[in-house]
């Protein structure tokens, strides 16, 4: 079974632009993710 290419970028514009709480959201993960990547270096 072959997979499927899906271009997330565009799904992620889509949804900021359909969705009002969307983005807020997003960024706020973008910035969880960052902050666990920090500290996942700092341990090496």
């Amino acid at each position: 079974m072959a997979f499927k290419k899906i271009d997330v970028k565009k799904i992620v514009e889509d949804k900021i632009k359909k969705d009002k709480e969307f983005p807020k959201a997003y960024e706020e993960v973008k910035k969880e993710y960052s902050t666990i990547q920090q500290e996942a270096k700092a341990k090496k």
